[in-house]
């Protein structure tokens, strides 16, 4: 098949080929689907994990036009764990976040469909068709995602998301499947208990965060947000952000190529490239990543990063550094 006609598929198979198709099968999974990974500075599940960066940049709520490259409208695989400061206390006492209406039913609604497409999914992923540049790209585009430790849930165990929970990625996808593809349904700054359902869901805290006015190292703002930019830069375009050492050098005090902007202006977010890049509406080109923008938890790690000197762990005098999650 065409590559380049693989997001067809899914809709085309839904409309009468089910014979076509391949059943998940059962839950095998002890932790019914929800062995935790860390995506940048969020924790979500492996399956939810593999739709979102696999998936959501043809299949998102937020992508049109062209950039869903034939995906039908209407068609959305996106789950990412929502975003909130807003807190409700349950009856037990406990603090857990809370969404709104309309933005919780609407995850919970992609969630859903999903769920009830999983048997033509799995199929379309275990032979290839999906995503549409192969099993090969669904692999690369997971080379951010790691795996968290059970105990501290934001730290990394592995850089490779194949072998992750001793099995490969597509049995962690098959398994969410068949296990009613649960979903961290929120994020913020405060700590849950795990596997417990607030009104928003199953939710964990945002990973990487500091408290005000303390530093973050560049090595975390590296691992958590801008490595997972390596695979188009510099393969694509500047700035080469391969490593993470490649990327400090490109990027602070270096010239942007608009408008003599620098990428980054230590002790200063609002005159650094790289932040408007990330935001919506840059002054130069279109806002990076392409797709689903990111978390503004991201986003705000890279500013506090940035404000509070843009210096690397070596740089930072002892105790001033932020502990950061996502460092193995």
């Amino acid at each position: 098949m065409n590559r380049n006609l693989a997001c067809f598929a899914l809709v085309l198979l839904s409309a009468g080929a089910q014979g076509c198709t391949e059943e998940v099968g059962s839950c095998d999974d002890p932790r019914e689907g929800r062995d935790t990974v860390l995506v940048r500075n969020q924790i979500q599940y492996g399956g939810q994990a593999i739709i979102n960066e696999a998936c959501a940049g043809c299949h998102g709520s937020q992508v049109k036009g062209a950039a869903r490259r034939g995906a039908p409208a209407g068609l959305d695989f996106d789950v990412y764990p929502v975003e909130s400061e807003t807190t409700m206390t349950t009856s037990s006492g406990e603090t857990m976040l809370e969404l709104e209406p309309p933005v919780l039913s609407g995850l919970r609604e992609r969630q859903r469909r999903i769920f009830e497409q999983r048997d033509l999914i799995w199929t379309q992923v275990k032979e290839g068709l999906m995503p549409p540049d192969g099993v090969g790209a669904l692999y690369r585009k997971l080379e951010s995602v790691f795996d968290s430790k059970d105990d501290v849930v934001c730290t990394r165990a592995k850089r490779s998301y194949e072998g992750i929970f001793e099995k490969s990625s597509m049995d962690v996808l098959r398994n969410w499947l068949a296990c009613d593809a649960p979903i961290v349904e929120a994020t913020g700054p405060i700590d849950t208990m795990e596997g417990v359902a607030g009104k928003a869901g199953y939710q964990y805290k945002a990973c990487g965060m500091s408290e005000p006015g303390e530093a973050i190292p560049f090595e975390t703002v590296y691992d958590s947000v801008l490595a997972s930019c390596a695979g188009c830069h510099p393969s694509q375009s500047a700035p080469d952000l391969t490593t993470v050492d490649k990327a400090y050098d490109a990027l602070v005090s270096k010239a942007s190529g608009c408008d003599g902007k620098q990428y980054v202006v230590p002790g200063d977010s609002e005159a650094s490239y790289l932040l408007e890049k990330l935001q919506a509406n840059p002054s130069c080109g279109s806002r990076m990543p392409i797709g689903a923008p990111l978390p503004s938890s991201s986003i705000a790690q890279v500013r506090a990063w940035i404000e509070t000197g843009a210096r690397r762990a070596s740089d930072l005098p002892d105790g001033e550094a932020a502990q950061s999650g996502a460092t193995p």
